[in-house]
């Protein structure tokens, strides 16, 4: 489900599921059983963790092609592999 901003993955399934509790979706995000990241169409979404990880390689290199256009037109000067390789580094010792 598409959750750009901070409230709507809770108000919008509040919408669409009965019985819906925002603890439930807190509860599982926080076990890692849901993610909200980049996925489709390039904006935040949340997802099962299971369909996020089996979905988005597909979507890498569109997301990558899309970063490289952005950071070309800024005229910025970020290697996306070496900063990838630095956060991974980083972020390996855990959240």
């Amino acid at each position: 489900m598409q959750a750009q901003l901070p409230r709507p993955p809770f108000v919008g399934l509040w919408g669409r599921v009965e019985g819906f509790r925002r603890d439930a979706l807190t509860k599982l995000l926080v076990d890692r059983k849901v993610v909200r990241a980049t996925f489709l169409r390039g904006t935040l979404h949340v997802a099962s963790a299971r369909d996020f990880v089996a979905l988005r390689p597909t979507m890498q290199p569109v997301l990558d092609a899309g970063i490289r256009v952005i950071l070309e037109a800024l005229g910025a000067r970020v290697d996306p592999g070496r900063l990838t390789r630095q956060a991974r580094e980083i972020l390996s010792e855990g959240p």
